[in-house]
């Protein structure tokens, strides 16, 4: 992937995606997508009670993604007034 397009084509249903939130520094794990809409998509999730839902994600601004050799997807914003990577994306 090279583009804001290549992502958003390559987030199809049921595709499987590992994450990471830098900013709490923790992996959300290898999660499906559930949902998938022009402007976001959600993936399911279950929560600690042990109930299925959907967690949703907006996809970036092309400003925000990176992309890096080995398939990981970053998305930088801005958050407490710094901008820096917070999440990361890499397709299983």
């Amino acid at each position: 992937m090279k583009t804001l397009a290549d992502f958003k084509r390559a987030v199809k249903l049921g595709t499987r995606w590992e994450g990471f939130n830098h900013f709490y520094n923790s992996s959300f794990g290898i999660r499906e997508v559930s949902k998938v809409q022009s402007n976001r998509f959600a993936f399911k999730t279950v929560t600690v009670s042990g109930e299925v839902c959907d967690s949703w994600s907006d996809f970036p601004k092309s400003k925000d993604i990176r992309f890096k050799e080995d398939g990981t997807v970053e998305i930088y914003g801005e958050w407490a007034n710094e901008y820096r990577l917070i999440l990361s994306y890499k397709q299983q």
